[in-house]
């Protein structure tokens, strides 16, 4: 099968992560697969440094003649049986080829949808399915008559094959506390994402202020970085760590490629989120058996179960997220037990050949030209 996947986005982010992996997995499993991406952008630059067969390409006017015409020549070129369509505006692209080949539009974020008529005639007609990363999202999308029932997936985040090597845990622990300077015994509270305000770093940082007044050798690791428009927000949250006194038990990495052995440094995992899909942090953090503790938002509720493989809390709720993190460390039994939970969880349903699967049934269900004529009521 030959599958090209599109992302009209330029700055790197989970989205971008997560195609990434989709493209190497079909290529190392007897596919053909591309990433079609504006050239220059971070999305593109990073997913050539990862090996993957990029394909320059713009969609800032995904309805000109000049970008209908462009797209239909690569379709053609590449001999695509399918395009997968990841943002908006690549998605909005592919409409000018939905003769040539199967277009799958892939939902990533849990934002609502306004069901205007124009947005049904997209999503009905203009898609041949649709994918959607949490049962939230789906959800939505069913309730406003944008997508029929029989025509939508729910294929989940999952966690890529490194974070399950248990017998290199040991070694990156120990190597990744010596490259950051955290002493043996240390307690490590880790948090993964890009510096955007929705991420809710800044909740984390309080809750550290108050885990610090009595555990004072306690540290946050956040590993990521801001887009250029979300540099303000890092400013902010570099300075709200001074303001707060703790510039000793906070630690910015930048952004890093190595997550499975960082989060092994991580004695608790924090995604306190205003809204997510599902976040890639959790099936991570699952899988390398660290405890979470996340907000609950959006579709994180599909994969933690509070008090069982997790726990739960509201967002921008600084207290409840230090009243947990402190009760993690202070309960190693009970810890170890929701954590040996989580893992078994994340090996029998987050791993990526099991999802990539699912993506193939969806690749190969092809109902073009089948989709409902009857405009939604009202």
């Amino acid at each position: 099968m030959r599958i090209l996947h599109t992302i009209a986005a330029r700055d790197w982010g989970g989205i971008a992560y997560r195609t990434i992996e989709q493209v190497a997995w079909l290529n190392s499993h007897g596919h053909q697969s591309w990433l079609a991406s504006p050239g220059g952008s971070a999305v593109a630059l990073r997913a050539k440094t990862a090996g993957i067969p990029v394909v320059e390409f713009n969609f800032d006017r995904p309805f000109a003649p000049s970008t209908a015409w462009a797209l239909r020549r690569l379709v053609g070129d590449l001999r695509c049986d399918v395009i997968e369509a990841h943002t908006g505006r690549c998605a909005n692209a592919t409409l000018m080829v939905r003769d040539r080949c199967t277009i799958i539009r892939t939902r990533h974020t849990t934002r609502q949808l306004k069901p205007t008529f124009s947005r049904w005639l997209r999503w009905r007609w203009g898609w041949d399915w649709t994918v959607a990363t949490a049962q939230t999202i789906a959800d939505d999308l069913l309730a406003a008559e944008l997508v029929p029932p029989n025509r939508i997936s729910v294929i989940g985040e999952w966690a890529e094959n490194r974070f399950f090597e248990r017998t290199l845990w040991p070694e990156w622990r120990r190597t990744w506390r010596d490259r950051l300077g955290i002493p043996n015994g240390t307690f490590v509270v880790g948090a993964v994402g890009m510096l955007r305000p929705e991420k809710g770093f800044d909740t984390l940082i309080r809750a550290m202020k108050i885990v610090t007044d009595t555990h004072p050798d306690a540290i946050a690791v956040i590993v990521g970085e801001a887009t250029e428009a979300g540099s303000p927000y890092e400013r902010d949250l570099r300075s709200l760590v001074g303001s707060l006194g703790i510039t000793d038990n906070v630690i910015f990495t930048g952004y890093s490629d190595d997550i499975p052995g960082l989060m092994q440094v991580f004695d608790v995992v924090a995604v306190p989120s205003t809204f997510e899909a599902q976040s890639r942090v959790i099936p991570e953090a699952l899988a390398s058996q660290r405890p979470i503790v996340a907000s609950r938002v959006g579709g994180i509720t599909e994969l933690i179960t509070h008090g069982k493989s997790g726990w739960l809390v509201w967002p921008k709720d600084p207290a409840a997220l230090a009243f947990h993190l402190i009760d993690i460390g202070n309960s190693p039994a009970m810890t170890a037990a929701i954590c040996d939970r989580g893992g078994a969880f994340a090996r029998e349903t987050l791993q990526i050949d099991a999802k990539m699967q699912q993506y193939l049934q969806a690749y190969a269900r092809v109902p073009r030209g089948r989709m409902s004529a009857t405009p939604p009521a009202g």
